[in-house]
């Protein structure tokens, strides 16, 4: 699940680009390895999604768009 958050877990993976950071935990890491975070804009709304190899199959469930 992708969602905000405040406070960093002792767990996490902190990932920095242009000022932006991404927390993953460590059980859901292998998962998004090697993934990248979109920003998609459409006309029924925007949203972040998470594309990379996993995710292609993840897809089909609605699993990697929050």
């Amino acid at each position: 699940k992708l969602s905000f958050v405040q406070d960093v877990e002792e767990d996490d993976c902190v990932f920095e680009h242009e000022g932006a950071k991404v927390l993953v935990d460590e059980t859901s890491l292998e998962y998004v390895s090697g993934s990248t975070i979109d920003y998609v804009k459409e006309l029924v709304g925007s949203s972040f999604a998470v594309v990379g190899e996993y995710c292609v199959m993840a897809a089909l469930c609605d699993g990697c768009t929050v």
